[in-house]
């Protein structure tokens, strides 16, 4: 099945967090063309109110930031419109939020980092992964 509008994948992080970015790259070698064409990103709290946080069109990696002190437990990725393409999506990540000094920095002043010295994500989906159905 491909994406129709209103579609979504939606990613639980487990818990309400603040985050500073999210992270959404889509297609791989051999189906470039399997992404959301015409999208938005999307964020909540509570799984049932959600904010707009971009609108992305014709590019299948999406970068946006959260504004500083947003606090996060789901972000998801909302079709706005129907497409003929299967949707492959190899990373759906996010940033953690909050300040955050580098690791060697931190260490040099013998103090521990804001963001625990954490700077890959810790959400993500299978690599190659298709979303099927609604």
């Amino acid at each position: 099945m491909r994406p129709a509008a209103g579609d979504q994948v939606t990613v639980d992080l487990g818990r309400v967090r603040e985050i500073g970015g999210i992270t959404l790259a889509m297609a791989k070698p051999g189906s470039t063309g399997d992404y959301l064409h015409d999208g938005v990103l999307e964020y909540s709290a509570d799984g049932q109110t959600w904010q707009q946080l971009t609108a992305f069109s014709g590019k299948p990696d999406v970068t946006a930031t959260v504004p500083a002190g947003t606090k996060v437990r789901y972000v998801r990725a909302r079709a706005t419109a129907g497409q003929t393409n299967w949707l492959v999506v190899r990373e759906f990540a996010h940033r953690e939020g909050g300040r955050c000094g580098g690791r060697r920095t931190a260490r040099r002043r013998g103090i521990r980092p804001a963001c625990g010295g954490r700077r890959r994500p810790r959400h993500r989906l299978p690599g190659g992964a298709r979303a099927r159905g609604r």
